[in-house]
This record gives C-alpha cells, sequence and structure tokens, in this order.
C-alpha cells in the first residue's frame, strides 16, 4: 500500500484483537516479513523495529527500499517462470531451485497444498484476518437498508446507517471503524452486499459472521 507523507495514521485496533491478529500472522508468516529486511528469527520487529540496534535496523530498512525499488506495481512478474521459485502463495517451490529446504521459504508447502484436511499457512494468515473482521462487522446486518420497491432500480435510499452502527459500538473500536467505514473499500463492500447478496464471496462472510457471534457470544458453549 502506498501512502503519502501527510497521511494520517490509522486509528489503533482494541490492544487484544491487535495482538491476537499480530501472534497469528507473525506465526505463519514472520519468516517472509524477516527474509525479506535479512533478520533473523531472534529479532524483535515490534512496533515498527524500534527495538532493533540501530546497525540491524539500518540494514534492515535498506533492505526492504532495495526491493520497493525494484517492484513494478504495473506489471507484475509473480507468476512468471523466472519467478516461479519466489512464489509462496501456491506452494510452488520451482522444481529444484537449489534450495536446500523449499519448505522453509514457503507459505504453503506442496504437501499442504495437496492435503484437502490440513490447513497451510497461508490459510491461517487468511483466517486471522477474517476472523478480526467478523469481530469488527458482527453486528453491521442491523443498519443495512436496502433499495425500497418504491424506487426498485433507482439507490432508492439504499445505504449503511453508519452514524447509528458507530454509536453502537464499543468506545475502544468506534474510532477504527469510523475510519473504516468511511472508505472506499467499505462503501464497495456494503453496494455489494445490497445488490449481490447472493454472491458466493459475500454468503461466506455472513456466513463466517454468523459462526463467530456464534462462538464468541455471551452463549457460545451452551448445548
Amino acid at each position: 500500500v502506498s501512502v503519502g507523507t501527510e497521511t494520517a495514521a490509522v486509528p489503533a485496533l482494541p490492544r487484544h484483537i491487535y495482538r491476537r491478529l499480530r501472534d497469528r500472522v507473525e506465526r505463519n508468516a514472520g519468516h517472509v516479513h524477516r527474509e525479506a529486511r535479512s533478520l533473523r528469527r531472534g529479532d524483535d520487529t515490534s512496533e515498527m523495529g524500534i527495538h532493533l540496534p540501530p546497525e540491524v535496523k539500518s540494514v534492515a530498512d535498506a533492505m526492504w527500499e532495495s526491493r520497493l525499488c525494484l517492484f513494478d506495481e504495473a506489471f507484475m512478474l509473480t507468476f512468471t517462470p523466472e519467478e516461479r521459485r519466489k512464489n509462496w502463495l501456491n506452494g510452488d517451490d520451482g522444481g529444484g531451485s537449489g534450495s536446500a529446504d523449499p519448505k522453509a521459504s514457503l507459505l504453503m508447502t506442496l504437501s499442504e497444498k495437496k492435503d484437502p484436511r490440513g490447513q497451510s499457512q497461508w490459510d491461517a494468515v487468511q483466517e486471522a484476518f477474517l476472523e478480526t473482521y467478523c469481530f469488527l462487522l458482527q453486528k453491521y446486518r442491523k443498519f443495512l437498508v436496502f433499495p425500497s420497491k418504491q424506487n426498485e432500480g433507482a439507490y432508492g435510499g439504499a445505504g449503511f446507517r453508519s452514524q447509528e452502527f458507530l454509536a453502537s459500538q464499543r468506545g475502544d473500536v468506534r474510532d477504527f471503524l469510523e475510519e473504516m467505514v468511511g472508505s472506499q473499500m467499505f462503501d464497495d463492500f456494503v453496494t455489494k452486499r445490497l445488490y449481490g447478496s447472493g454472491e458466493a464471496d459475500i454468503s461466506f462472510f455472513d456466513a463466517a459472521v454468523d459462526r463467530y457471534g456464534r462462538n464468541n457470544g455471551p452463549l457460545a458453549g451452551v448445548r
């Protein structure tokens, strides 16, 4: 994500949600972050690396900047033959790239990809973010305004009651949600939910929200 130098910082998530998300991402994909910056497993990369020794942070920042300079946002080479050995997302080890242990650098190994019952590291990363969104949006459907029959086919007052939604939230998450519901991403999500609620990704998210509510609500564990 590219942002300008004057872009305001995004409000923080509640501490317990942030820690849970950070720990799960670190456990399943932390090696990718460290490898890109030539860091070791024991290096403390928390809080943007402020706890690293100055010389280590300097090298890490330089390594990351050198990679960004070679990144072409207009034409991604991720899936070209020359880049196959770096394809961490689908378990492709490049078929003999010379690595002593290909599994050490993959998010999803070939064996994990072939095992329909096991959860890959990449699946675990996605699930961590999905759970966070389920926590943030677990009551969002109460505030959807669907198109009226009198104005079928037009906007008809459809949308999202964002102020009411924010007023119903816990204080420690309200600032983050205020920024989130004002984003283009959230506007696109609401529009798709209002006019394409039968699509697979929308149905999947709503099912995930329902499951999160059952597992974390006041009646969780009650049969």
